[in-house]
């Protein structure tokens, strides 16, 4: 079994050295013919020297540390390593992407592994269950789940922890996927899927680095690809907000010209609602065609520049 392994860091050597470690052990005693090979995205710009010693202390299986140049995210750090590994000539059979603070648990590359093999599917992703974090960090999560689950009705519950096959990981690209978001996109894709709850670990290096205009960007950039699933439920719900208030309106119009009888105040009140609901529901429609339109576009770019 050949395995290729995504860990995207910004000054996270020393986690990598426990992490890798771990993970090594953890295949080796389930699988015993295994391959590892480690594809490391510094964000560091090459400053973060216990990254590159890590690279020349471990004898066991190949690390691969890409400079991506530019400090352009976590996902699309991990982007720019699938590209790579899709271009390498290297004979994979699965993928594994994992963040590099230690809060997704080696031990359960394995567990994912095998519930990929055993139930024929191409991705399975890791359900979050207990979780270690701050107050702000909770704060921030449910909002922006609250947001996700208003736009999409469904639930936000994974991220970037994930295994899936190779070849699989190749048709995504050859179709312009994973153009910005990764946690992103394979939580909308439909395919051949399955999650696993799995508890989180407590950060090895502390606290996080990410500042809260990177949380706002991470939210925006992981709803980009469910812009065409937003855009034709709100389509949908302009239309009844819509019917409803012509109804409405038609109603208190027969009132006032037909009739001698005095329109009632609530009929005005639910109008005025009505007509805020439509227009909240319009704006929402237009925002997300145009984040839609955007998407198609940057994915038939990127498909023709991967190709």
């Amino acid at each position: 079994m050949h395995l290729a392994i995504v860990i995207p860091s910004f000054f996270e050597g020393k986690n990598l050295k426990t992490i890798t470690n771990s993970i090594e052990n953890s295949l080796i005693r389930e699988f015993k013919d295994c391959r590892i090979d480690f594809y490391v995205t510094d964000e560091s710009l090459g400053l973060d020297r216990e990254l590159y010693a890590l690279k020349l202390q471990n004898k066991k299986n190949k690390i691969i540390i890409l400079n991506c140049g530019e400090r352009i995210g976590n996902q699309a750090a991990i982007i720019f390593a699938l590209e790579e590994l899709a271009k390498s000539k290297s004979k994979l059979d699965f993928v594994i992407v994992m963040d590099g603070d230690g809060e997704d648990n080696p031990r359960h590359v394995p567990i994912l592994i095998k519930h990929l093999i055993s139930n024929n599917l191409y991705l399975v992703l890791a359900k979050r269950g207990k979780r270690f974090t701050n107050l702000s960090f909770l704060f921030g999560k449910f909002a922006f789940n609250q947001i996700f689950r208003f736009l999409t009705g469904k639930k936000y519950e994974t991220g970037n922890f994930s295994v899936f096959r190779f070849d699989w990981l190749k048709k995504m690209l050859d179709q312009g996927r994973f153009f910005e978001s990764f946690a992103g996109e394979i939580s909308s894709i439909e395919t051949r899927k399955s999650t696993l709850t799995l508890d989180r670990e407590p950060r090895l290096d502390g606290k996080t680095r990410t500042n809260y205009f990177g949380y706002l960007r991470w939210a925006l950039i992981q709803l980009t690809p469910w812009s065409e699933f937003i855009r034709v439920r709100f389509f949908i719900y302009t239309l009844f907000s819509l019917l409803g208030l012509l109804i409405f309106l038609g109603a208190g119009f027969y009132l006032r010209v037909m009739t001698d009888l005095v329109t009632p105040n609530w009929v005005t009140i639910v109008s005025f609602g009505l007509a805020l609901i439509t227009l909240s529901n319009l704006s929402i429609f237009l925002i997300s065609s145009l984040a839609h339109s955007t998407l198609v576009a940057n994915r038939k770019i990127f498909k023709r520049i991967y190709k």
